[in-house]
């Protein structure tokens, strides 16, 4: 008998116009991610954004793809595959991807739920949000319910609260150390509203950046929390990864590293930050701009995993 645990994210669409254009028909059809009037927004993402967008991601991925493929897909298979071989005993780890047509059922067409004892979600994004997590909770409890697969269900909502997560993403950070340089640890940006409708992912955010600092402030000059991949208009979470290099640059620090509050390497991290920010902050005047690498597939990143999977889910049903 063994337990089934689902490595759960958004996915990440195929490298051409088509899949990228139904990709985002269904990530920003969701409901709890798009609060907007639905009659409104149907034609803004219909006839605007549908329109023009894809062409535009397209050039983007291209710009960050490894053989041809996502890079967040590529790291999630091979981080699928590793947990299979070193953890077999006891899991069978699949993975699932939110916006991507019948990922869930793919997925699971092998799967003898007799041999299973208990689902385990384990959604791969550090920091809780309803955005992100609420859609993987009521996608699986759905398809359960609809093949009848009666299982416990239970689900790991924060992973920064495991050491082991922290301590890898310290690992990752410490090859960057530098006294005179600044960190920022820098996040996905929400909009200011959902925060005010309860999402508690900029207090996680806090949280984790706090963590971070307790531990990392022997190492730099000074570490700041930021945020990025703005979307839209509106007022989002700041201050912008922009606004935190205009302030590292005009105290005086040229030398930035940037830790993305992300586990898995993906456009957000690999365009956003490596490339747009980058290229912004040397621009600006900085002399060194690192952005430390998620933790991807690492041995660091399975072990954190399992001790997230052990120690820290909780019921669902």
């Amino acid at each position: 008998m063994q337990k089934l645990v689902l490595l759960c994210s958004s996915g990440s669409p195929n490298l051409d116009i088509e899949s990228i254009r139904a990709f985002l028909k269904l990530f920003l059809s969701d409901r709890n991610i798009i609060h907007v009037n639905p009659f409104l927004w149907y034609f803004i993402l219909n006839f605007i954004i549908l329109k023009k967008r894809p062409a535009k991601l397209l050039e983007k991925y291209k710009q960050i793809a490894i053989d041809g493929h996502s890079p967040l897909n590529h790291y999630i298979d091979k981080l699928c595959n590793n947990l299979n071989k070193n953890y077999n005993d006891e899991y069978i780890v699949k993975k699932f991807f939110c916006y991507i047509d019948n990922s869930l059922e793919q997925s699971l067409a092998t799967i003898n739920f007799d041999k299973i004892t208990q689902i385990i979600l384990l959604p791969l994004y550090p920091q809780y949000s309803n955005c992100t997590h609420l859609t993987i909770y009521s996608s699986v409890q759905k398809y359960l319910k609809q093949n009848k697969i009666d299982k416990k269900l239970e689900v790991v909502d924060n992973c920064y609260l495991s050491p082991y997560f922290i301590d890898a993403y310290i690992d990752k950070i410490k090859i960057h150390a530098n006294n005179n340089a600044t960190l920022i640890f820098s996040c996905h940006s929400i909009p200011i509203s959902y925060v005010k409708q309860k999402d508690s992912y900029y207090k996680h955010c806090l949280a984790m950046h706090t963590l971070l600092k307790a531990k990392l402030d022997p190492f730099f000059a000074n570490i700041e929390l930021s945020f990025h991949s703005i979307f839209g208009k509106g007022k989002w979470l700041g201050p912008t990864i922009e606004e935190c290099i205009d302030k590292t640059l005009a105290l005086g620090s040229k030398d930035i590293v940037v830790v993305a509050g992300f586990s898995i390497d993906c456009l957000e991290t690999l365009y956003d930050l490596h490339i747009q920010a980058y290229t912004y902050a040397i621009n600006k005047g900085a002399t060194s701009f690192k952005v430390v690498e998620c933790l991807n597939d690492s041995s660091l990143h399975q072990q954190a995993l399992i001790d997230l999977i052990k120690r820290y889910k909780r019921d669902l049903n």
